[in-house]
Order: C-alpha cells, then sequence, then structure tokens
C-alpha cells in the first residue's frame, strides 16, 4: 500500500495480533488465535465492522464478541488488541433495553470498567467499546465500523493453535459423529476406535457405508477376524461342502444347514445355522464321526448324512425361522477331538410340530478342519 508496514501497525491502519511485525493482512485470510493465559479461552479480531456484523461474524465461528470478567481480562485484551487501535468493540450492549447492558455472550459476571462519565448513551449509543490505551469502556452508537474482538471457548485438542469449536464450524466435515470434538482427537482419547487406521471413527465409516459391517456387531468387516485372508469376515464367510439337500416341511420351504467361520481349529468361530424351520417338537444339531457303525434312519423326511452320529447341542420345542450354535471345537466328542486334516459332516434333525410323525433334516454341510 505504499506504507512500510511498521507504520501501517504502528498508526493501527493494520493487525499484528501476534506480534511478530508482520501485518496480519499479509499472512493469509485464516483469523489469528490468541489463547489467554488469563482463562485459557481463544481470542482474534476482525476487520472493522458494525457491532452487530462484529457479533453475527463471532456467532458464525463459534463465540461471540469478547467478555470481560474481570480486571485481569480487561488488561490482557486492551494490551493484546491495542496495537492494532485505540478501541474495539466488546459484547456488552444495552440494544434490548436501554440502560439494562448485558453481554452478547449471556454471561453475567458482574465487571465493568466504564470510563468516569460513561455510558452516557450519546447519540443513542447502545454498545460498548474497550479503549486499549486506558482499559476503560465507552458507549457508542453502531457507528463508525470498528475492529471486534470475539472470544471462543473451546479446546484445541490437536494443538495447532486454532479452536476446535472454531475448525468445525469451518469444515463440519472434521467432526464426522458431530460430538464437538475433532475426529483425530476422538480417536486419540479413546473416545471412538479407528481400527482401519483411516483417520475417521468407525462409528462413521459405518454410518456412511452399513455394508462396511455385515454382521452387524458395529466392528468394520476390515478388523474382524478374517483366518483365511479373503477379506470377508469369518462371520459372514460360508465355508465348507453343502449336500444333502432336504425336503419340504410344514412351513413349505426346505430346511438348510449354513455354516460360517473358519476351518482353522485354534480360531474356535464356527458357527452353524439351520434356516427355512417351521415351529418345531425339539431339535439337535449333529456332526458325524469319524469311524462307526452308520445309524439307520430310514424313515426320515430328508437324507441322512451324518453316518454315525455325534450330538453337539440340543434345541427346544417352539423353535422357528432358524436357530444357530457357536460348534467348541476343543470338546471332546464321542471320545475324541476333532483333529486337523479330519473331514467332519454337520446336519440338524428336528420334528416338525405340525407333522410330528417321522423327523425331519436340514441339508448338510462337511467341512475339513486345518
Amino acid at each position: 500500500n505504499g506504507i512500510l508496514d511498521e507504520c501501517d501497525i504502528a498508526s493501527g491502519f493494520s493487525f499484528d495480533v501476534n506480534l511478530n511485525h508482520i501485518p496480519d493482512e499479509c499472512e493469509g485470510t485464516e483469523p489469528i488465535w490468541l489463547k489467554s493465559p488469563v482463562n485459557g479461552n481463544w481470542y482474534t479480531s476482525v476487520a472493522p465492522l458494525k457491532w452487530s456484523q462484529c457479533e453475527q461474524q463471532a456467532v458464525a465461528w463459534g463465540g461471540h464478541l469478547v467478555t470481560v470478567r474481570n480486571q485481569a481480562e480487561n488488561d490482557w485484551l486492551a494490551q493484546s488488541y491495542g496495537v492494532a487501535g485505540d478501541d474495539f468493540w466488546i459484547g456488552y450492549n444495552d440494544q434490548a433495553v436501554e440502560g439494562l447492558f448485558v453481554w452478547s455472550s449471556g454471561e453475567t459476571p458482574g465487571y465493568e470498567n466504564w470510563r468516569p462519565g460513561e455510558p452516557d448513551d450519546l447519540n443513542g449509543a447502545d454498545f460498548a467499546i474497550l479503549q486499549s490505551s486506558a482499559g476503560t469502556w465507552m458507549d457508542y452508537p453502531w457507528l463508525p465500523v470498528r475492529v471486534g474482538v470475539l472470544e471462543v471457548i473451546s479446546d484445541d485438542c490437536d494443538g495447532n493453535e486454532i479452536p476446535d469449536v472454531y475448525e468445525i464450524r469451518m469444515n463440519p466435515s472434521l467432526d464426522c459423529n458431530s460430538n464437538g470434538q475433532l475426529d483425530d482427537c476422538d480417536v486419540q482419547d479413546g473416545t471412538s476406535t479407528d481400527c482401519n487406521g483411516n483417520g475417521r471413527p468407525d462409528e462413521c465409516d459405518l454410518a456412511d457405508d452399513p455394508s462396511l459391517d455385515c454382521n452387524g456387531n458395529n466392528i468394520l468387516d476390515d478388523c474382524d477376524p478374517d483366518c483365511d485372508g479373503d477379506g470377508t469376515p469369518d462371520d459372514c464367510d460360508p465355508i465348507g461342502v453343502s449336500s444333502c439337500p432336504s425336503v419340504p416341511n410344514s412351513s413349505g420351504l426346505e430346511a438348510v444347514l449354513h455354516a460360517k467361520g473358519c476351518e482353522v481349529l485354534g480360531v474356535q468361530n464356527l458357527t452353524l445355522t439351520a434356516s427355512n424351520l417351521p415351529t418345531i417338537k425339539g431339535g439337535a444339531f449333529l456332526m458325524s464321526a469319524m469311524n462307526g457303525p452308520r445309524a439307520n434312519h430310514l424313515l426320515l423326511n430328508g437324507t441322512w448324512c451324518v453316518g454315525r452320529p455325534l450330538l453337539i447341542t440340543r434345541v427346544p420345542s417352539g423353535t422357528s425361522g432358524s436357530v444357530s450354535v457357536t460348534v467348541d471345537l476343543t470338546s471332546v466328542y464321542g471320545g475324541s477331538m476333532i483333529q486337523p486334516g479330519e473331514t467332519r459332516t454337520f446336519q440338524f434333525i428336528y420334528r416338525d410340530s405340525l407333522n410330528n410323525q417321522n423327523p425331519y433334516v436340514s441339508s448338510a454341510v462337511s467341512i475339513t478342519f486345518q
């Protein structure tokens, strides 16, 4: 502008809030924030505007025109912002009720520091300014435009010297779960998990795309156990070879057995689910033995595929639709434990409450364990 920077600052034409001898307007469009050592709140200034415009700007940034609560705060404000001009708007005003001054923040600290003879309501003055040279206050009308000092009460959890509230107001995507805290800080302090390390709380990834949680356990699929490394969690990954199709029961459907989990014995997450069931009068999950005579079930509805069966668990009467069981692969069945390399076949047997003559069996699943 043809004037030395130091003269711009000395004359009050330019701000130098961080006292680095460079006019603030030359350091970019982002406001320069100061954290008060008196109360830990954050402050910045805006270019000369009407009082109401300064307050609107403050609210948009997550705060208000400054509230002065005591002499220490008053002195710090006068010292910190006096380098940019002799006076500035503060949040004290009586625009609603003449003579009744209130703070735009709604606080009621009870502190005042009027210059002798003030407030005098000269020319309809409704708004307070702080005279940095004297540290006292005067009331002024909304014109002429003046610098406003804004206050934001906020953490700075990421330590970048910008109040978190302001960052979120300017970019709401930094707070994807809308809890008022930056996502980075949610992860750092343990408020949220980020199991896949993408820098976003997991609950936001799941809200954006529910398909990332195939089993509905509120954990990203990327972070669930996946013993075969195929990218699908074991809980959602069908395993085994299906065989022995069933016959329709009283529901009109064929009962089907599915297996999900992992063939590795040490993982312990094999789940069997029998579906398409009618209302039953009891049932049981069965597993084939490695040797022994084949059981004779000529009167079954369906195909018997478990040879000499071993009981895994019973299911009570009244069950309908589907039923599941997690198989304890460390248990002893028929006198021995399942061993790596063995192939076992699983099936569900049940009695249909509407056709109680002969039991039904579901389809079967054969699994070779590792």
